[in-house]
């Protein structure tokens, strides 16, 4: 286990990006691209959509990652209670895997920061 100790910095950078980069998608599908449907402004998909856009361009460049993924964890829990939880308690019946598994792992960005490679690194030299 030692040994894979030394690369943990890199695969956090990996997780955390990958992450992000995945939440920033479905933000911009809301907006209409990526081949998702446009939301009517100010409407709650709109506002989710914002949040998405910002929590994951936040969390792949590594600036206020603690911050970022709590906001990601609660608006995840806000989607899977909201869209989710009233089609069945289940998330495979119900489809909110994909949320509950960006609650973890926002979770985890929240608990950890944004590690090694990331802005917040190089602005505040933490």
């Amino acid at each position: 286990m030692k040994p894979l100790r030394k690369i943990a910095p890199y695969t956090y950078f990996v997780f955390r990006a990958f992450l992000g980069l995945l939440f920033l998608g479905h933000g911009l599908m809301k907006f209409g691209m990526l081949g998702g449907k446009v939301s009517p402004i100010f409407t709650l998909m709109w506002y989710a959509g914002a949040i998405e856009i910002l929590v994951g361009l936040l969390v792949t460049v590594g600036l206020f990652g603690a911050y970022a993924g709590l906001l990601g964890a609660v608006e995840m829990v806000f989607a899977y209670f909201m869209a989710h939880y009233p089609k069945g308690v289940s998330p495979y019946g119900n489809g909110g895997e994909l949320a509950i598994l960006y609650m973890i792992g926002f979770l985890a960005i929240s608990a950890k920061g944004s590690g090694e490679f990331s802005l917040d690194r190089t602005i505040f030299k933490k």
